[in-house]
């Protein structure tokens, strides 16, 4: 089997996989989004990569690229349904779900469209960060990070990571051969 028949496969495992987390499962929701954020990232894992794909650099490709952000997309729009589907969250915070989700699906489409991964920066995915911080403050009742320097540091975070990730190759490539010198240490 090739790189892009596992692609094609663990993408579809991977959504079957989050739609039993989140609809089949009895767990909290914040439980069901750390599920769904490991899912996400064990094919795109260097280490758990390499279990999976002949060419240790498949998931630097626009092919994988693609199918990745298409997999994210539908994962988030299953987890905006099963956040609207209970109470856990607050109507007027599932609303600003909505809004966060909609603002990444331009970027994932403008990226999609243009093959260039900067709009994944100028998009950024404040969904999953958020969802995350509203199930630990609303579901968990840590209360105290509703405030506002707690959503400050989500953003700047999650700006930071996405630069990393869709902006700046340079770093990303720099960060990756640090990772591989501490791996064979």
């Amino acid at each position: 089997m090739n790189d892009y028949e596992t692609l094609k496969i663990l993408s579809i495992i991977r959504l079957i996989v989050t739609i039993y987390l989140l609809f089949f499962t009895k767990t909290s929701l914040f439980m069901k989004i750390l599920f769904v954020y490991i899912v996400d990232m064990i094919d795109y894992n260097p280490i758990i990569g390499k279990l999976f794909y002949k060419n240790s650099k498949y998931t630097e490709t626009y092919t994988y690229e693609q199918y990745d952000k298409i997999s994210d997309l539908i994962s988030y729009i299953l987890l905006l349904v099963f956040i609207y589907s209970n109470n856990h969250i607050p109507i007027n915070y599932k609303h600003s779900l909505l809004l966060l989700l909609i603002f990444r699906i331009v970027g994932i489409a403008l990226f999609l469209s243009t093959n260039n991964t900067k709009y994944l920066f100028y998009f950024p995915n404040f969904f999953l960060e958020f969802t995350l911080l509203f199930s630990l403050i609303f579901e968990q009742k840590y209360t105290n990070l509703n405030t506002p320097f707690r959503f400050f540091l989500v953003f700047v975070l999650k700006i930071l990571q996405e630069y990393l990730m869709h902006y700046n190759k340079d770093i990303r490539n720099i960060l990756k051969d640090y990772e591989k010198l501490i791996l064979n240490m």
